[in-house]
């Protein structure tokens, strides 16, 4: 296991001592049948993920890694032009904010290209999968703004 899948692991072990019960659809992450089964983990290379009906994506992003930003940023975008998600909210989690040299959420959201996604309903929240700050105020959000979809539709 890579630095990259620790970094994630810790992030999901965190999310299941929060107790979140939505739906979503995370990139980056092997299924956990442990995980609460309302939640479907996919990875965004897997042909057999479906992605029909994903209300959102959550995102990790290690905010000290600067110089896989780009390629990130390149990511994010093809999966977020994906025609069954385009209508899904975004959250992206800016890790390790517990590091000193952690880029913060404003400079993720930049450096991804996000500020630029007008129309699309998202947010970075600064957490650290260490201390657990953020990973609940994330998933507020989140639940959040999938009630507001829902109440419009």
């Amino acid at each position: 296991m890579g630095l990259k899948e620790i970094t994630i692991l810790t992030v999901l072990i965190r999310l299941r001592r929060c107790f979140w019960q939505a739906f979503v659809a995370f990139m980056g992450a092997k299924r956990d049948p442990s995980i609460d089964s309302r939640i479907r983990w996919s990875r965004k290379n897997n042909d057999s993920v479906q992605n029909a009906g994903t209300q959102a994506i959550i995102y990790v992003i290690d905010s000290t890694d600067i110089h896989r930003l780009s390629a990130t940023a390149k990511e994010l975008q093809a999966i977020m032009q994906e025609k069954e998600l385009m209508d899904t909210d975004l959250l992206v989690f800016a890790n390790k904010q517990d590091a000193p040299n952690a880029l913060n959420a404003s400079e993720i959201s930049e450096k991804l290209g996000l500020t630029e996604m007008r129309n699309k309903n998202w947010t970075v929240i600064s957490t650290s999968a260490i201390t657990g700050e953020g990973l609940a105020e994330g998933l507020d959000w989140l639940v959040n703004s999938i009630k507001s979809q829902t109440n419009t539709m």
